[in-house]
């Protein structure tokens, strides 16, 4: 029986591979009922794939088909190694070589892996060349971190799936990912990630710890993280690798790379996540950033600095009015209901507090230093303003993350505190999602 609403969209991904690269099934494909839909040994074409596609399987279809030919261990190492010379001047040495040869060469062992991992390729080329950014990241951090050899395998094959997952996701979806909101799309990676997972647990001979890091990637130790939230030391540090192999990589392609930085740039975004993970990651991710900390930070030319600092006296004010309004929100949602999403509202606000005043972000003396350089700062002091500009474009992302768990709390209590924070949230949505592009004609900069 037809099972509408269910659709297996890696069916159709598979019929699409099938036409340069010839797909079979290796058993029986069976529904959620038990019923044999295709036999062992079908080629998927289109008109197969349609047929298995529109049912809820038994096992995930992933384990059940073989592909011809899948990305050989050489073709993996070539690509990393590319992205990694393009960040990292010492990308080449022969131990980090060897290293990411050895990790290339496990994967191809589960074939069930790198089979997947064409299927990203050949659909999906955007996000399989973020999956070897990530990669790449995820390798040196669990070498930085001195991991023992079985964990440095298993982050590097997580990080080899951890975008997977959107295989099994409509194909539209990828295309107009950014017109979903915040919400859709945490709801999407939800669905993405248990599915990803689900098919991980059951490779024979792959870890748990591969699925599970893969899971709670997007999870943040001090709540802020999705889909589900968690809090404290249930994050494994596979995950926080993981994790924070993503921030690197989504700081370097969204702020870095585009405005002519370097590698060394990440640096001071990074600092503003040191409660965000356990210390032994994030001491990883500075250590492994401060090799390339070295020489002027700054890239903007001298005239812009000015109208960038007064952005940043506006940006620091507007801030500090926000969270304030969030602590409130967030104390009153626990005194309506207390629970566990409520508490963690809490615990995000306490979190995000304590990292204003550990950075001196928040502090009225970074005001008056600001108003300064914008006024007489010499081109050292006028150098720092771009650090300052950085870590605030990170704390965003944590802004973000506040405003999801607020989001989510309110939710759970009744349609008079969701109003409410959609009204919180809609003014944190007013700023400019790109402060660098629009700080010279925002109107809050003018005196």
């Amino acid at each position: 029986m037809e099972q509408e609403g269910h659709r297996n969209h890696y069916a159709d991904h598979l019929a699409a591979v099938n036409e340069t690269n010839q797909v079979i099934t290796t058993e029986d494909i069976c529904s959620n009922q038990g019923a044999t839909i295709v036999p062992q040994g079908t080629v998927l074409t289109r008109e197969v794939s349609d047929k298995i596609a529109r049912f809820s399987l038994l096992w995930p279809l992933e384990l059940q088909v073989r592909l011809e030919s899948s990305i050989p261990p050489s073709q993996l190492f070539s690509d990393i190694l590319t992205l990694q010379k393009r960040m990292f001047r010492f990308a080449d040495t022969p131990a980090l070589a060897s290293a990411l040869r050895l990790r290339c060469g496990e994967l191809a062992s589960f074939p069930l892996l790198t089979q997947k991992l064409t299927v990203l390729a050949e659909r999906m080329p955007e996000r399989y060349g973020k999956t070897q950014s990530v990669s790449s990241f995820a390798l040196m951090l669990a070498i930085e971190a001195g991991m023992n050899d079985e964990s440095i395998a298993e982050v590097f094959m997580a990080a080899q799936m951890h975008e997977s997952g959107y295989l099994n996701l409509p194909p539209e979806v990828g295309v107009k990912w950014q017109e979903f909101a915040p919400g859709q799309r945490r709801e999407l990676d939800k669905e993405q990630l248990t599915e990803n997972k689900r098919f991980l647990d059951q490779v024979v001979g792959l870890s748990r710890r591969v699925g599970v890091a893969v899971l709670e990637q997007k999870e943040r130790p001090d709540g802020t993280g999705w889909p589900f939230g968690l809090i404290g030391t249930r994050l494994g540090v596979e995950s926080q690798i993981l994790g924070m192999a993503n921030i690197l990589h989504e700081a370097y392609a969204k702020y870095i790379k585009p405005r002519g930085y370097d590698i060394r740039h990440l640096l001071p975004m990074i600092q503003v996540e040191a409660d965000g993970f356990d210390p032994l990651v994030y001491g990883a991710a500075v250590s492994l950033l401060k090799e390339h900390a070295h020489g002027n930070i700054r890239v903007l030319p001298s005239e812009f600095i000015s109208p960038l600092a007064k952005y940043l006296i506006v940006l620091q004010r507007f801030l500090e009015h926000w969270l304030a309004l969030a602590r409130q929100c967030a104390i009153a949602m626990r005194e309506t209901k207390s629970n566990p999403k409520t508490e963690r509202a809490i615990k995000v606000v306490s979190c995000l507090e304590d990292l204003f005043r550990n950075s001196g972000l928040w502090d009225i003396t970074m005001r008056d230093w600001l108003h300064y350089i914008a006024e007489q700062g010499s081109f050292s002091e006028r150098a720092e303003v771009e650090v300052i500009s950085l870590m605030y474009e990170a704390v965003m992302d944590r802004f973000q993350g506040l405003n999801w768990a607020l989001s989510d709390a309110a939710n759970d209590l009744n349609p008079e505190w969701a109003s409410r924070c959609d009204d919180i949230s809609s003014l944190l949505g007013n700023l400019p999602e790109n402060h660098m592009e629009v700080f010279e004609r925002y109107d809050g900069v003018s005196e």
